[in-house]
């Protein structure tokens, strides 16, 4: 990263932590705001060479990020509202949630907090039914391209127009 070993970028973030979930890559598109989420798995002491459970391109604009566990919370309801903001019929009829298994693992007892935020936010009784993933396929943005992610919370409305 930027001529030097991915440890050693890491290490100018976070001292001597090493690289975990907690402390993902954003992965921008472009020129855009908009990224992806790339997780460090395993490392390389000797290397300084660190495994990402997904491909970063190279010369991509990479930032280091910091989870707080209340902000990965309160992204499962912003999934949902966004979702329903863009949703092209009146109310879904199923809704289908997909969360990373890496956030699962963070959140630990707090993770049925996702589900029990989009539960709160329905406007009505609607079926609700989903999983843990390791990794999920979204766009960045509504009708934009699709990307791999990792650390995500993706909602999906069904129904009919």
């Amino acid at each position: 990263m930027d001529g030097e070993p991915a440890l050693e970028f890491y290490k100018r973030y976070l001292g001597d932590r090493r690289p975990t979930a907690e402390h993902p890559l954003a992965v921008y598109q472009g020129d855009s705001n908009r990224y992806y989420m790339r997780v460090p798995n395993t490392y390389d002491l000797a290397s300084g060479s660190i495994n990402f459970l997904g491909d970063i391109p190279e010369q991509a604009i990479i930032q280091v990020t910091d989870i707080s566990r209340d902000e990965v919370i309160a992204a499962a309801k912003t999934s949902f509202q966004t979702a329903l903001e863009h949703y092209p019929g009146t109310v879904p009829q199923v809704i289908l949630l997909f969360s990373c298994c890496c956030r699962r693992w963070l959140l630990g007892t707090r993770a049925k907090e996702e589900y029990q935020l989009v539960k709160q936010a329905l406007p009505e009784d609607i079926p609700i039914c989903g999983f843990y993933t390791y990794g999920e396929f979204a766009p960045l943005e509504p009708q934009g391209s699709t990307y791999y992610h990792q650390e995500t919370f993706v909602t999906l409305l069904l129904g009919t127009r």
